[in-house]
Parts: structure tokens; sequence; C-alpha cells
């Protein structure tokens, strides 16, 4: 027996109590992440599968709970590893352990404790203000990475890539993950978090917004934003900064003058929200984007350049696309949809938001529902964790519409 299969095999037959069995399930779940090799994944799958009964929603808990990271009493940062490579046609989140510290620096808070959970500030340096004593900071240094230096979604990369990385390192509360930047970079951070409005708990930013934010400015109601004004701001970004007070309460406007108390007791009461029913989304650029459990692809028609702080490239497009989705409040099982220069768009769904023994029943742009059946999939429910890393945001079944042009 091949030593996989062997160790797969003797895991299963252990006759371990309930708590031990979830770390079990735990265990394949950490292997399965972790494996390169896609038949061995499916062998791991298939003990995940055993050991879970064949539930998704068993896996998700798991998941949820943590009992698939392992967490070493004093985590570093790996260096000297290969270079991720983003290029434009690996735009997505990918394993940075080997190098991470190559790009970032891990400061952990004084009396850093694995058992607890810890809020997350992912600082682009440079940037003023000092790491917090209650939370675990990683400052990036973009710079040192070839594509993200330049490229704004390279950038982006890897900072969700170190996100990632962090998660699996040091226990994380997921609830509570902070993006914070100035000046150029903070342009930068505007970017990252409207281009992705459910991975953050909030944003702290200062000196500067996304000139062209205002296209995702909605994405602001998804998150919380701390702005600090150093100067006398123009219309363009008072605009963006009062459309963004009208969207979110957690949104403030502070003067550089401010006591950093001010700053501290927001990050303090600042959390993520748990997934809307209605979503509103915007894409500014030809990629798939996501918010939540609604993911669409844009009609490309005409492309424009963009510079972002004055230093990171984007592609974006000229007249951007918008979906929004609504769950009804009546019938369970149906989805309204309304669209706008999308060709084709998703729900991914978990079994809290669907029941998998009806149709799903989704009407767009006002015509006739189409019914399609949910199949909630341990498989698909990993592919996605393994593609976000995301243990709030967990789905167990992607199904995808098509939309007619005009």
């Amino acid at each position: 027996m091949a030593p996989l299969r062997l160790a797969l095999a003797l895991l299963l037959l252990l006759p371990l109590p309930l708590r031990a069995a979830e770390s079990r399930l735990g265990t394949l779940l950490r292997w399965y992440l972790a494996e390169p090799v896609a038949s061995r994944r499916e062998e791991i799958l298939e003990a995940i599968r055993e050991a879970s009964g064949n539930d998704p929603a068993t896996v998700a808990a798991a998941i949820r709970k943590g009992l698939h990271y392992a967490w070493p009493e004093a985590p570093v940062f790996g260096k000297g590893g290969k270079a991720p490579d983003y290029g434009p046609y690996r735009p997505r989140i990918q394993p940075v352990g080997a190098s991470a510290g190559d790009y970032a620096e891990l400061l952990l808070p004084p009396g850093y404790d694995r058992s607890r959970g810890w809020p997350l500030h992912l600082d682009l340096v440079p940037f003023d203000l000092p790491p917090s004593a209650d939370a675990v900071t990683v400052r990036l240094d973009l710079r040192r990475h070839p594509e993200a230096a330049t490229e704004a979604q390279a950038a982006e990369m890897l900072v969700l890539s170190l996100l990632a990385e962090t998660m699996d390192l040091v226990h994380i509360d997921a609830a509570r993950v902070f993006l914070r930047g100035q000046d150029a970079r903070a342009e930068l951070a505007w970017y990252i978090a409207l281009q992705n409005p459910d991975r953050f708990a909030g944003l702290v930013v200062g000196g500067a917004c996304w000139k062209d934010g205002d296209e995702l400015v909605g994405h602001g109601r998804y998150f919380g934003t701390l702005m600090v004004v150093r100067r006398q701001q123009d219309l363009r970004q008072k605009a963006f900064l009062d459309a963004l007070g009208k969207l979110h309460p957690g949104h403030l406007v502070l003067p550089a003058s401010a006591d950093h108390g001010r700053i501290a007791d927001w990050l303090g009461r600042t959390a993520r929200w748990a997934a809307p029913t209605r979503i509103e989304l915007a894409c500014n650029r030809p990629a798939v984007a996501r918010a939540y459990w609604l993911r669409a692809a844009p009609r490309e028609r005409s492309l424009k350049k963009e510079q972002i702080g004055g230093q990171w490239n984007s592609t974006g497009l000229r007249i951007p696309a918008s979906i929004t989705a609504s769950l009804d409040a009546n019938q369970k099982n149906l989805v309204t949809v309304t669209t706008d220069r999308i060709n084709a768009f998703w729900i991914c769904a978990d079994p809290s938001m669907f029941d998998a023994g009806e149709p799903l029943r989704v009407r767009v742009d006002g015509s006739v529902a189409v019914a399609k059946y949910i199949d909630y999939d341990i498989a698909y429910l990993l592919e996605d964790y393994a593609e976000r890393r995301d243990p709030l945001l967990l789905c167990s079944s992607r199904l995808a519409f098509t939309v007619r042009g005009p």
C-alpha cells in the first residue's frame, strides 16, 4: 500500500472520541489543502467524505472552527523560496509559505497566545501608525516583488496570498482583518478593498482616495472605512467620502491631528459583516468579480489604462458593468437578478441559503425564472475554500447562469 493510502487508512480506523474525530477531519483537510498532486488530493477527498459522512455542512463547520489549522507557538514567515508569479495569466491567490518573509514582516503582539483569535492589520509600508499591542501586524513591502511593485492586480494578489499564509500560521479572527495604507499606498488600499468588498472588516487610509474609485463606491457598504485627512479635500474626494458615509455606519473621517486613541477605538469595534440578502456588485475591470455569494463576469467593450497611486498600472473597463441579486424574503429558493453589461453570473450557495430538496429559481432582468437543482458537494466546497482561503465565506455549490446580450 502506498504511504499516503496507508496513512489515510490508519487515520480513519482510529477509534477516537468526538473531539479527536473532529481533529481527524481537520488533519485530512490540512493534508488536502497542502497536497499539490491532483491524484493524491482525490484520495484525501475520499477520506474526507468518509470522515464527515459525506456531509458538506460538517466539513464547512470544521473549517469555520479552524480544525485544519496547526498554529505554531512562535510563527515566522519563511524566506528564500520561489517567488509567486502574478503575471497577467495567473491573477489568483498562490502559496507563499517559503517566501512570505521576502515581501513582508510578521509582528506578533506582546503575549501572543495561539489559543486566542487575534485581529490582523495588513500594513502597506511605509505606514506611520505603529503596530497595535492587541493585534497581529503584517507589514508588506510591495517594492520587493517584481510584479506587485508595478501592477495593481499583482499587488492585490500578493496581499491576499499573504493574508492566506498568515491565517495558516497565526490564530487570526477572520472577522477582524484590516487593510491599512497612506498616500500612494492609500490609493492602492482603496483599489484592493473595493475590488474585494467581502474580505476585510475595514480599511484605514490616510492622505488620498482612489481617483477612479467612485465607480465602485457602492462596494463601501460592505466594510467600514476610516479616512485620515491631512489637508482640504477636493470636490471629487469629498463627494466620494460623503457617498461612503451614507452606505455604512462604520465610515469615519478624522483630521490628521486626531488622537490615535480614536483610531484604536474604531478598530476595536469594527468587524466584518455577515453575508447580506441583497448584493450590488460593480465590475470595472475585465475580470470575474465576487462579493459574498454572487460572482459575475462583465461583458468587455472597450478598455482603458490607468495608474493607481502614480505607480501601479491597471486595466479597466471604460463603461463598468453591474449586477444586483436579492434573495426573496418569502420564497427561500427564489433569487431576483438585474444586470447591465454582464455576460454570466454564478450563485455561490451554502446549505443555510437554499433548500436542496427544491430547485433554485432565478429571475433575470424580469424574464421567467430559470430553475436549477442544487448539488451541495464537498469537492466544490474545498475547491472554493482553497481558491479564496476565507473560513467565514464558504459555499458548497456554484450555479452558473448566462445573460442574453442587448
